[in-house]
């Protein structure tokens, strides 16, 4: 066995001890220490300990960062689908809506007096496909109406609508107006 010669590092005793041992307790100081054999140094017991709670404090740390970053994820994916799915959706509904179906932007009486031609032109831009005009022979002099003012429309039988009905767009239209 191999003596190896140290030095305290905390009272600076000169000590020897043999190569076999990992512990040794300074006889000077009392302070215990643990023996580096590949570099014959001596470190003190509570260094080691105090460097195995900063290892291991370091690994926590980093396995809570990766933890806080799964959460982290987990939060915005759940944002995600609890606010922009929902958006998705009613986009969506809304687009597959308008394709079949019209909102009324205005109602019955908005387009009674405007020009049959005008309101044809408005409805067919709003979307809807079946539109059919009849002229009513009554005007005699054209005091209180005009030729071709509307005299009534109706959506879907409905001639009484309000501003927001919905419409099929396949709705048939009819527009009566007033003529001589």
């Amino acid at each position: 066995m191999k003596t190896i010669k140290l030095t305290c590092p905390s009272c600076e005793a000169k000590l020897s001890v043999d190569s076999g041992h990992d512990k040794i307790f300074c006889p000077y100081c009392g302070t215990e220490f643990l023996i580096d054999d590949e570099a014959s140094q001596l470190r003190r017991v509570e260094d080691v300990k105090l460097e195995s709670r900063k290892k291991n404090f370091e690994q926590k740390k980093e396995e809570n960062k990766e933890k806080d970053k799964r959460e982290t994820k987990g939060v915005i994916k759940g944002f995600l689908l609890m606010t922009i799915l929902p958006i998705i959706f009613l986009l969506l509904f809304y687009g597959i809506f308008s394709i079949f179906f019209v909102e009324m932007p205005e109602d019955s009486s908005y387009y009674e007096g405007k020009n049959y031609e005008v309101v044809i032109v408005e409805l067919k831009d709003l979307g809807f496909r079946n539109i059919e005009t009849r002229a009513v022979d009554d005007l005699v002099i054209g005091l209180f109406n005009q030729d071709g003012d509307v005299k009534e429309i109706s959506i879907g039988g409905k001639t009484n609508f309000e501003e927001g009905d919905t419409f099929r767009k396949s709705a048939n239209v009819v527009i009566w107006y007033h003529t001589y």
